[in-house]
């Protein structure tokens, strides 16, 4: 637990610092850090062994924070590039968000004109005359990009910490001319397949919910779209300090994990046959797990949610099943007989 939070506390470490340190001092951070971890694993005494062990996990989380923040910087839109119209083919990678006048959705670049430098990655905003764009779709656009720029105002949203959290290195609109051209109606891939699934979700949920009072709050909750939220129930959700209960979140995952292994076991004990094949409890583990990692993936697949499918599984690993098992065994086996039991008792 020790080498866990020494590892922690070097990533945050390396938060705080005002610039990334030279690539030379994180690798050498990382060299050190393996040095102690060997040298600890050959120390006799358990408290020198523990010593080296938290030693290298914080030189080692401070290098790899450094390291990945380098490797995510490293690729961006350089200066010169800014305010250019640049033609672009790729794959819409993202669920499409509906602004007020267009919408709005990250882009996977394939390939672009050449001589200029464009991220993998760009998030775009298509204004004129829009058409039906879904996730999974190749499309041709001449784009105009800016490098990410947000304006942060104490306790407020930091725009370029989640272009930066998103691997977005660049942000641009469509361009009306030349109009844009699609040029293949799917690109599979699981990310792509996820999106479209959810796009499918949205377009069945919206004649439900659109006009309604909280239909936008609806929509955040089952697949964690949230721009469908009206500003004045943004202000009354931060107001009454209940913002994360409209955000996908631990409580609503295991919520619906909880619900799906409730109704599996109840179907599970009325069925002989699936008994015979495995007690009720551990299908109900594995169809919890399987379900709370479905509505993470049609939630958008965030880190909180990610972070609570991964609990969820490490409680119900291969010990929880098998607890359940014997439990169940023993619930079914007839008692044992007593050695002071009477004869044909």
């Amino acid at each position: 637990m020790a080498p866990l939070a020494a590892f922690v506390l070097g990533v945050c470490l390396l938060q705080l610092q005002a610039q990334l340190p030279a690539t030379a001092v994180l690798v050498g951070g990382v060299v050190l850090g393996v040095a102690a971890a060997a040298w600890g694993a050959r120390a006799a005494q358990r408290s020198v062994a523990l010593t080296a062990a938290v030693v290298a996990a914080f030189l080692v989380g401070f290098a790899y924070a450094g390291l990945r923040a380098q490797a995510r910087l490293a690729e961006e839109l350089p200066f010169a590039d800014e305010g250019r119209d640049v033609r672009v083919t790729g794959v819409i990678a993202t669920l499409p968000a509906r602004l007020e006048r267009g919408v709005r959705f990250e882009f996977e670049v394939e390939s672009h004109d050449s001589g200029v430098a464009v991220p993998r990655r760009i998030l775009l905003g298509w204004y004129s005359a829009v058409e039906p764009i879904l996730p999974g779709e190749r499309w041709t656009f001449v784009v105009r990009l800016r490098r990410p720029h947000g304006v942060h105002n104490p306790a407020g949203f930091d725009f370029e910490a989640w272009l930066l959290e998103r691997d977005l290195r660049a942000t641009g609109t469509v361009r009306p001319s030349p109009h844009p051209a699609r040029a293949d109606a799917m690109v599979w891939s699981t990310e792509t397949a996820v999106e479209r699934a959810r796009a499918w979700l949205r377009e069945r949920l919206a004649p439900h919910v659109e006009g309604r009072r909280y239909g936008g709050v609806l929509q955040a909750l089952v697949f964690g779209e949230q721009n469908a939220i009206t500003d004045r129930d943004w202000t009354l959700f931060n107001r009454t300090g209940i913002s994360h209960l409209v955000s996908i979140s631990g409580l609503h995952i295991t919520m619906i994990a909880a619900l799906a292994g409730g109704v599996v076991a109840a179907l599970w004990r009325r069925s002989p046959r699936l008994l015979r094949r495995a007690p009720a409890q551990s299908a109900a583990i594995v169809i919890s797990v399987i379900a709370a990692g479905l509505y993470a993936l049609l939630a958008g697949w965030g880190v909180p949610a990610q972070r609570t499918v991964l609990m969820l599984a490490t409680a119900a690993g291969p010990g929880s099943v098998a607890v359940a098992s014997d439990s169940a065994a023993r619930s079914h086996s007839p008692p044992r007989r007593s050695a002071f039991s009477i004869p044909g008792q």
